[in-house]
């Protein structure tokens, strides 16, 4: 199974009722402030009320004229559908954010790194797989690489591709001395030699 990329949009929010009022009622008085349409639909998906977070994300959308801001929204549009399992809307969520993108390599790891995941979700391997090569050139941190390729092996290792999956695993290894990394390399070894 893949490691899913945090959320690093996300924020924790009071989910009582007063302060949804409060929200509602700030609209009611600014209706043209888009940030004020982006804390009411965090604040519906940290509820998990998807239904009623994607409409509100996407009107503070239509009200932006700031592509880099449009691009996050439309990242966090693709995280809501994404935790629906609506995939084919998380794609094109995700694809829009990437069109919009201010090329913030956070922001673009984090998008890459979500739609080669839900490739993978939909057995698309070679879509993952190209995901995640975009991924590469992004890495902020070490267990961020790490989570990559580790991913990547798996997927190596589900395409029958066994050298690039020991190559994945030993570089993930080098990073972090996880058990992970070294089934995923002993594996990779093992069906390389029976196809030797």
């Amino acid at each position: 199974k893949l490691i899913n990329a945090k959320d690093v949009w996300g924020e924790q929010f009071d989910r009582s009722a007063s302060n949804e009022k409060a929200m509602l009622y700030n609209l009611e008085m600014s209706p043209d402030i888009p940030d004020l349409y982006v804390s009411l639909a965090n604040y519906y998906k940290e509820k998990r009320e998807y239904d009623k977070a994607i409409p509100v994300y996407t009107r503070s959308i239509v009200l932006m004229n700031d592509a880099a801001l449009k691009s996050k929204v439309y990242a966090r549009v693709g995280d809501t559908y994404n935790l629906q399992k609506l995939y084919p809307e998380a794609i094109e969520a995700y694809k829009l954010s990437l069109k919009n993108s201010s090329n913030n390599e956070r922001e673009l790891f984090d998008v890459y790194f979500n739609l080669g995941i839900i490739y993978y979700k939909q057995n698309k391997i070679n879509d993952a797989l190209a995901s995640f090569q975009n991924v590469l050139k992004y890495v902020y941190d070490k267990e961020n690489s790490y989570r990559l390729l580790i991913n990547m092996a798996e997927l190596y290792l589900k395409s029958g591709n066994y050298i690039n999956a020991m190559k994945c695993a030993d570089k993930a290894y080098s990073i972090k001395k996880a058990n992970t990394a070294v089934y995923l390399l002993a594996y990779s070894k093992y069906k390389n030699s029976e196809y030797e």
